[in-house]
């Protein structure tokens, strides 16, 4: 297996988009949290609804518009559609 092999490129990729991600769910999670505390839980519930509705939509069309991404998609799925606060006070 060559150093340049289409599979390490194709992870090198993911995990530049992975990247993304790791880098702003700490935070996401510590505003969910302190929402949490304060007793904010309807705004949790509506992000994580559109989390996941805006998942699906987005693999469907990654999928099908964008084939030649293969493995990608997941990674770009994730980074993208990562939960969405709605928060009213975080104080």
């Amino acid at each position: 297996m060559s150093t340049l092999s289409p599979l390490l490129l194709e992870t090198r990729g993911l995990l530049r988009i992975l990247a993304v991600y790791v880098a702003f769910y700490p935070w996401v999670e510590y505003f969910i949290g302190r929402s949490i505390l304060i007793g904010n839980t309807k705004p949790i519930f509506i992000g994580r609804l559109f989390s996941v509705s805006f998942a699906i939509l987005a693999l469907i069309l990654c999928i099908c518009f964008f084939p030649g991404l293969d493995g990608n998609v997941a990674g770009i799925v994730m980074a993208v559609s990562d939960e969405c606060i709605i928060p009213k006070k975080l104080a």
